[in-house]
């Protein structure tokens, strides 16, 4: 009997343990932080090189900056004065390796350039000597501590990419005018009339990625010192532009896309999702889908499936989900059957998102027409973690806007999980990811109508951060 008793005692401190290590995975700090609501007009968070993290408000006439050590320790708390803030808008930001803060402000028109740096609770002011003369912006990334501005030539096939230092920016030229580019209908035009009437997505590395972000057709990855564009706006390739930023250099691959042969028809929605150096492909109609994998070194086609309406999906690993999002009272439906999967991704914007978890490779692929695109390519914003209707924020952290459309948005999609060594599908139950894990904390606290909401990728986990007007507090949760 007492052995008994002391095996179960075993069983429930084992228990106790496990669950207690299970949600050990986060903890956090909250301090107190008076925010004027209704003046603050953007915000944002970055971890800097020793792996601190740094908040900054900007208000209609000041900046207030916080900075939190590795431990979520309140190490400072400063505000900056200025006139000018209010006059114009942030389109990027870093950290650099003097601890400074820099915020790189401009006007509406992108016509002129500025930037703050905060440092020793002093605020410097720097005009840049930057315009853009012939040439449109197309979109700035904010990524590993750089700030990068990329145009194009009005009317041409060369690609500008400006990499800001301060008030010191260096230009780097890509042309591709020798490259041939075709439309829909394959009509050839210059690379700027494909790239300016076509919403672009920068794609921040392994991190999960919702379906509305990632079917955009023209995409931005970073690989080493290269940026690479994926452009899908035909059915029959993805064409890859590298843009090498160490020596200039600059290559073209083109991909065909799988084709339909099968039941001969051409496709009604195509897509490309570039991991590392493996592109994933997806080609749909309503009445089936093929899907590939090739390697873009070597160009070998490494992975196919095929289906029909009237066959079950070869690679799924979960339920075909139709999802709901965080602020509305809808619950995330399930869909049986092939064919209605196959009617909605061909009739919204199909997309993959890929990420890897250990040696597994977590593929969504689905549709959704949900994204709002910011046009300008330059700055966009959304409502995060605040009623909607109300004069809420979003951060400009990329992340936190990659959050925002994976939990505020509705797609139709199916998970699947692959070897990352043999690239084939394997069995298992896809499991909840980072942001998952995020949305269930959120909901579990009633979290959903708080204000400026940030997420920051830190190392191999995330940084949520969190404002709570009624008690004036902000709180900084740590995901490991």
């Amino acid at each position: 009997m007492r052995i008994k008793v002391q095996i179960s005692f075993l069983k429930i401190l084992c228990f106790f343990l496990f669950f207690s290590k299970l949600y050990s995975q986060e903890f956090s700090n909250t301090v107190e932080l008076k925010l004027p609501i209704h003046s603050l007009t953007e915000n944002f968070s970055l971890v800097d090189k020793s792996g601190h993290i740094h908040y900054v408000y900007k208000l209609y006439d000041h900046i207030r900056h916080l900075e939190f050590d590795e431990n979520l320790t309140l190490l400072n708390d400063s505000e900056y004065n200025n006139t000018l803030i209010s006059q114009q808008n942030i389109i990027g930001y870093e950290a650099t390796d003097k601890r400074e803060i820099r915020l790189y402000v401009s006007t509406n028109n992108k016509r002129n350039f500025t930037v703050l740096t905060l440092f020793k609770n002093a605020l410097s002011i720097a005009k840049i000597n930057l315009k853009l003369k012939g040439e449109k912006p197309i979109k700035t990334i904010n990524y590993n501590n750089k700030f990068y501005l990329l145009s194009i030539n009005k009317g041409s096939s060369t690609i500008n990419v400006y990499i800001f230092e301060g008030k010191h920016v260096e230009k780097k030229v890509y042309p591709f005018n020798t490259e041939v580019f075709l439309n829909w209908t394959n009509d050839a035009l210059p690379l700027s009339e494909v790239i300016t009437k076509q919403n672009i997505e920068f794609i921040e590395p392994n991190i999960p990625l919702p379906i509305e972000q990632t079917s955009s057709p023209i995409k931005i990855y970073p690989n080493a010192d290269n940026l690479i564009l994926t452009l899908n706006h035909r059915r029959e390739e993805t064409k890859i532009l590298i843009l090498n930023l160490s020596d200039s250099e600059s290559k073209v691959k083109n991909i065909p896309m799988p084709n339909l042969e099968f039941i001969n028809e051409k496709a009604h929605r195509i897509n490309s999702f570039l991991f590392q150096n493996k592109l994933f492909q997806v080609s749909a109609l309503p009445k089936a889908m093929s899907f590939q994998i090739t390697n873009i070194e070597s160009l070998e086609n490494i992975s196919n499936y095929s289906f029909t309406e009237d066959e079950p999906i070869p690679f799924k690993n979960s339920p075909i989900y139709e999802e709901a999002n965080l602020l509305s009272n809808d619950k995330t439906k399930e869909i049986e059957k092939t064919k209605k999967f196959l009617r909605k991704v061909s009739n919204t914007d199909l997309g993959i998102a890929v990420y890897q978890t250990n040696n597994i490779l977590n593929i969504s692929i689905g549709g959704s027409k949900e994204l709002n695109p910011d046009m300008n390519g330059i700055v966009t914003a959304g409502i995060l973690f605040g009623a909607i209707g109300a004069a809420v924020y979003a951060s400009l952290s990329p992340t936190s806007r990659t959050y925002d459309l994976y939990t505020n948005s509705k797609s139709v999609y199916v998970k699947s999980l692959f070897s990352a060594q043999s690239f084939q599908n394997i069995e298992g139950n896809a499991s909840k990811n980072s942001f998952d894990k995020i949305r269930d904390f959120i909901q579990k606290h009633d979290l959903k109508r708080t204000n400026f909401g940030n997420i920051t990728k830190y190392d191999n986990g995330f940084i949520f951060s969190y404002y709570l007007k009624k008690n004036k507090e902000l709180t900084v949760v740590k995901f490991e």
